[in-house]
């Protein structure tokens, strides 16, 4: 195996620890945007889905920088599954573009 996977024999905790960690920064982004736009009851849920979110993306990061034996995802080169994600994105983006530019021009 070679890419992402060769650091970590197991995909699915490459799946698991990028499924973490985008949940957690995505959580933190909405609730600061929820917190920042909404009004009463939805900014006190923005608030907490901003706290769940710095929660998780903090004990993430304490966990890999410290070599915790409990978490699972200590093996996961999180930054090359990252630039996997990234590029998938982006080649979707793109693909997408084409088919609406194709569509539009005929």
């Amino acid at each position: 195996m070679s890419g992402v996977f060769s650091m970590c024999a197991d995909p699915i905790h490459v799946i698991g620890g990028v499924f973490l960690l985008s949940f957690a920064l995505l959580t933190a982004l909405a609730g600061a945007f929820t917190l920042y736009f909404g009004a009463g009851k939805s900014r006190r849920i923005g608030g907490a889905l901003l706290a769940v979110g710095l929660v998780i993306v903090a004990i993430y990061a304490f966990a890999l920088t410290t070599d915790a034996e409990w978490f699972i995802f200590e093996d996961v080169d999180i930054f090359g599954a990252a630039l996997v994600v990234l590029g998938v994105i982006l080649g979707a983006i793109v693909a997408a573009g084409l088919f609406l530019m194709a569509i539009i021009k005929s």
